[in-house]
């Protein structure tokens, strides 16, 4: 029970920065901020691609449907993948 209970206060928090929010935020970071053209592509190769091109980020490889905070860094893409590795959103910074 107090696993699930963590669990929907992590959905919560995520839904507290609304989309256009974390755009105007991603405005004020530096460097590329989004990878629409690495929908579909390798997880892996994508994580590499956000770095080489915007070095002052992370990628995280995360696997479709995990939990993850619901911040935003300035330092952060995620890079969702499902089973087969293949990347199923847009890798934003966040």
């Amino acid at each position: 029970m107090i696993g699930h209970l963590y669990l929907n206060s992590q959905k919560q928090i995520s839904n507290f920065i609304t989309r256009r929010e974390k755009e105007e935020m991603a405005s004020e970071c530096r460097g590329k901020s989004s990878w629409p053209e690495l929908l579909g592509a390798q997880g892996v190769e994508a994580a590499a691609t956000v770095e080489r091109e915007n070095p002052l980020v992370n990628a995280q490889i995360v696997l479709e449907g995990s939990f993850v905070t619901g911040d935003f860094l300035c330092t952060r893409v995620r890079v969702w993948v499902n089973t087969r590795g293949t990347v199923t959103r847009v890798p934003t910074i966040g």
